[in-house]
């Protein structure tokens, strides 16, 4: 399995002018079966991650931009 996995991303801009404008979103990563995989045989093996889950990942971020 090479499927490492999905992200679904959501991005809004708004343009104050041509030189100032906003930016917000939101991003959520989900594992595939490689990671899965890794995660399952690293775990096998003894390492610090034995018996955690592999959880989806988020992001929110805000941005002000200015050119000058």
């Amino acid at each position: 399995n090479r499927h490492i996995g999905s992200e679904l991303d959501l991005d809004l801009t708004w343009a104050h002018s041509e030189n100032v404008s906003l930016g917000a979103g939101v991003a959520r990563f989900m594992p595939g079966g490689y990671l899965r995989e890794t995660i399952q045989a690293t775990s096998a093996a003894g390492s610090a991650n034995s018996g955690r889950g592999l959880n989806a990942s988020n992001l929110a971020y805000f941005d002000v931009r200015v050119k000058f």
